[in-house]
């Protein structure tokens, strides 16, 4: 195969693979603030807190809590893009290197 070809392949597959992502893939996968599990029980206390009373600590902590969930939520996107770059790297540079190897018989 030639340089040319092979760079349009890994072009191809790089652009199939993004749109596959993006069309199929939440980038903002948490969405409700009772969907993750992660700490559930002080994020349903502190909006009832909040609820109940309206000041400006019970705010505070049920912004802290949405903070926390949020950060806990961000790591498996890094996650994803890490093992994305990882995956792609490994198969750009074994289908790079490959060279079919014939015998002479």
């Amino acid at each position: 195969m030639t340089r040319g070809f092979k760079i349009s392949v890994i072009f191809v597959a790089l652009v199939l693979e993004l749109l596959f992502l993006a069309l199929f893939c939440n980038p903002y996968p948490h969405g409700e603030a009772f969907d993750v599990t992660f700490r559930r029980r002080e994020r349903i206390m502190a909006m009832s807190d909040y609820a109940n009373k309206r000041t400006p600590e019970m705010k505070a902590k049920w912004e802290q809590e949405l903070r926390l969930m949020h950060d806990h939520e961000d790591w498996k996107q890094y996650l994803a893009l890490c093992l994305f770059v990882a995956i792609n790297g490994a198969w750009i540079y074994l289908f790079w290197r490959y060279e079919r190897k014939t015998s002479a018989a």
